[in-house]
């Protein structure tokens, strides 16, 4: 079962950026989009996988699951991670 949920807003003022939703599950071999607000669009933004070989994410926050487990994805903005 995939599940979507709102995140709850992080204060822009503290990290530069919101995630609007995500999902807390993706399937092998499916893909989602992140979605992301920023208050300055020309400071970019960096994703990286802890795990890899369960899900591979693009520079522009396309996530691909390759593998049934569990990991963390870092966004990283303007030098503020969450």
């Amino acid at each position: 079962i995939e599940t979507k949920k709102n995140y709850s807003r992080i204060p822009l003022e503290t990290f530069g950026f919101t995630l609007e939703e995500y999902k807390s599950s993706i399937k092998v071999n499916d893909t989602y989009q992140l979605k992301i607000s920023t208050l300055n669009n020309s400071t970019p933004i960096t994703y990286k996988s802890m795990n890899e070989k369960i899900i591979k994410i693009d520079k522009k926050g396309k996530l691909t699951g390759t593998l049934i487990g569990k990991t963390k994805i870092i966004i990283k903005y303007n030098n503020n991670r969450r």
